[in-house]
């Protein structure tokens, strides 16, 4: 997958750390195939559910990281799905 145009949109000199758009990217997708879409219901399946711990690499996004995320990528998204 070509994640650049996501990629150049992070600003590495300031800030923390940010979550890797693989590991987003892999959650999402799971999510959307098992019929989750809520980004709360999302973050309580990163805190609960193994195999979205696997997919996070036991990182636990917010529902508001995760929904910042998919609404600010979408359009990139949509390609990938």
């Amino acid at each position: 997958m070509d994640l650049t145009d996501i990629y150049q949109t992070y600003d590495t000199t300031t800030g923390q750390n940010a979550y890797a758009p693989q590991m987003l990217i892999k959650v999402l997708f799971y999510a959307t195939f098992q019929g989750v879409f809520s980004s709360r219901e999302i973050e309580n399946k990163l805190h609960t559910d193994t195999a979205y711990l696997y997919l996070a690499a036991m990182q636990k996004p917010t529902y508001r990281t995760i929904s910042r995320f998919r609404t600010r990528f979408f359009d990139n998204l949509i390609l990938l799905f």
